[in-house]
């Protein structure tokens, strides 16, 4: 993307595990609980809990909509708890049942099953998180980053949607 023109924001450790150099490209280099201003919104970098380098979830605010996103991967659980939100767009990979389930037929091997549970979060942590997040102002929520063999798109946004009241959505596989 960098190579054709297009901006790219990413953390040092992601650049350096890349094996990118930040001057080879339009790399734009971030750092955790530091604003942005990008074009019409402000971006808010925060620490996740992955075995990527420096890996972030953002926070972003739209000056022209005065709305609030949370967008978040690629983590087991959030440290923070944001207030203002308007979308969230958040993580659940996996149903611990369907991955026991898995591990147990042999489909998944026990290894990559333990990575995942200590990568990615589990339907129930994410449900928690929306729990004890102030979810008044939010509008929509999005289930992102679900793994075709561990978790049943229809069930985690029924779950969901259940839970909070406020529609929720996922993207079916292809």
């Amino acid at each position: 993307m960098s190579k054709s023109g297009v901006n790219v924001f990413l953390t040092k450790g992601t650049l350096d595990a890349l094996g990118l150099d930040q001057y080879s490209g339009n790399y734009n280099l971030v750092e955790y609980h530091t604003e942005y201003t990008i074009g019409s919104f402000i971006v808010y970098p925060f620490k996740t809990h992955h075995d990527a380098a420096q890996s972030a979830g953002y926070i972003l605010y739209s000056k022209k909509l005065q709305e609030k996103l949370l967008f978040v991967t690629d983590t087991n659980y959030l440290d923070y708890l944001f207030f203002g939100l308007n979308y969230i767009m958040i993580e659940a990979n996996y149903s611990q049942a369907l991955l026991d389930e898995n591990v147990q037929c042999g489909y998944l091997n026990k290894i990559l099953a333990d990575r995942i549970s200590c990568n990615h979060m589990e339907l129930e942590d994410t449900k928690q998180y929306l729990l004890e997040t102030n979810l008044k102002d939010v509008k929509e929520i999005h289930l992102l980053h679900l793994s075709r063999n561990n978790a049943e798109p229809d069930v985690f946004v029924q779950e969901v949607q259940e839970l909070t009241g406020i529609p929720t959505f996922t993207k079916e596989w292809d």
